[in-house]
């Protein structure tokens, strides 16, 4: 889209109409501002403030209140454009929904942040405790495992789950990964 600073839609592509719902001719001329949460309003001033002459170019993520009122993520690249003497003339944007994305990484912190908890309980267990992928790459290992086969943790985690010395249970380990790869 195409903004004068004003908050006019100059123009508009047809994903972004398709996106909000809106149809272009009845946008073009007109004020068009989504709900944003007022966190992400403040932001998105402070952010169209840094565009300047030597910096007409940045990238803003933010949350929008759609019509239907669900929240989405957006990531904006915008460009201001100025006249000879350093006054906005237009911004330009090009926007992409990035909800997904937004989700997969708020999904991911949680999950690392239960795994951090597990890992912690792990530690206190007296036993060797690891996990490994099928192909027998360790992904985890608790400090009793670094201490029941005597290597740090770093060199550890170069090993293969087939090149530590535990023959008596070698037999366990193969039949061990050929289920989990069924």
């Amino acid at each position: 889209c195409v903004i004068d600073p004003q908050g006019r839609l100059l123009e508009v592509n047809e994903a972004y109409c398709r996106y909000f719902g809106l149809k272009r001719d009845e946008i073009l001329g007109h004020r068009f501002r989504p709900e944003f949460p007022p966190d992400d309003r403040e932001r998105m001033n402070r952010f169209f403030k840094t565009l300047t002459p030597d910096h007409p170019v940045d990238v803003i993520e933010h949350r929008i209140i759609m019509p239907d009122g669900s929240l989405r993520w957006q990531r904006w690249s915008d460009r201001a454009i100025f006249d000879s003497s350093g006054k906005i003339t237009e911004y330009q944007s090009v926007g992409r929904d990035i909800t997904d994305i937004k989700e997969a990484e708020e999904a991911l912190c949680r999950s690392e942040g239960q795994f951090r908890i597990l890992a912690g309980l792990l530690d206190l267990i007296p036993a060797s405790v690891t996990v490994h992928d099928p192909d027998g790459r360790f992904l985890y290992a608790n400090e009793k495992t670094f201490e029941y086969h005597g290597y740090t943790a770093g060199e550890f985690y170069k090993l293969n789950l087939h090149e530590l010395d535990v023959p008596e249970s070698e037999h366990l380990i193969g039949e061990r990964i050929r289920r989990m790869r069924e």
